[in-house]
């Protein structure tokens, strides 16, 4: 099996071999339909016209951590404490049609959703640094490697794949594995996210070394799992760190 294949996971694998036949036939047969209401929508959109207005863009964030609702330029932790990368950014809050359709898209093998929300995250030449000295390079949070054989596959690298298809970049899937199983992030507080990924991540300093990486995943909490990456990556000689993901969670205490 070829390497793109492995890391983003068997289903994966063969459906994208077949995926240019097999959405051409469900286009003719099946209407896309809104994730919000279920009503028939274009090809390749997410929402209707009336469920639109549910997707709630972030307007006031960090320019370090991306936390909403936060003082410019920094909020007080990154103030505080600064973070292992350069800028985390996700443009969406997570909630309404938009958090039904991620939660679809990881849990319920719904890899049709993957263009549209794909089209969602945000252009690797907007809403980040700026200037890079060092060639860019787009890395996707791994999954254990256990946990990716039970899902079948990693929806963060399926959306690092579109993002770095649209912005014609290259990729690397091996630049970062997860070498130790974690607890599912969900209902644990900040320091327990921490602890729990503390450590899981490793970098290969070949595929690293003097790269500006862009790290990109689905939905941003608290930052902890984007830290440890990050920290990973920056052990291994990567010249910068930032983050991309799709939208912005509350985030727990």
């Amino acid at each position: 099996m070829a390497v793109e294949d492995r890391e983003l996971g068997w289903r994966s694998a063969w459906r994208r071999r077949g995926a240019e036949l097999t959405t051409a036939l469900l286009d003719l047969v099946l209407p896309t339909r809104c994730v919000g209401c279920n009503a028939v929508i274009e090809a390749h959109e997410l929402l209707c016209p009336a469920c639109a207005p549910a997707l709630v863009a972030v307007e006031r964030a960090c320019r370090c951590c991306g936390a909403a609702d936060a003082p410019a330029p920094r909020c007080g932790r990154c103030e505080a404490t600064p973070p292992p990368f350069g800028r985390a950014w996700a443009p969406w809050l997570y909630g309404g049609p938009l958090a039904l359709a991620i939660r679809q898209l990881k849990y319920g093998d719904a890899t049709y959703l993957l263009r549209p929300l794909g089209r969602l995250l945000p252009a690797l030449d907007g809403g980040t640094e700026g200037s890079r000295a060092a060639p860019v390079l787009v890395v996707p949070v791994p999954l254990h490697r256990d946990q990716l054989v039970r899902r079948g596959y990693n929806q963060a690298a399926l959306l690092a794949r579109e993002l770095a298809r649209r912005a014609r970049a290259p990729i690397d899937y091996r630049a970062l594995l997860r070498v130790r199983a974690t607890r599912p992030q969900v209902g644990l507080g900040r320091g327990a996210r921490e602890r729990n990924v503390a450590g899981a991540f490793r970098a290969c300093p070949e595929r690293v070394r003097g790269r500006h990486l862009v790290l990109v995943d689905d939905v941003i909490t608290t930052g902890a799992t984007a830290a440890a990456c990050a920290r990973a990556l920056r052990r291994a000689g990567a010249a910068a760190v930032e983050v991309l993901a799709l939208a912005r969670a509350e985030s727990p205490r």
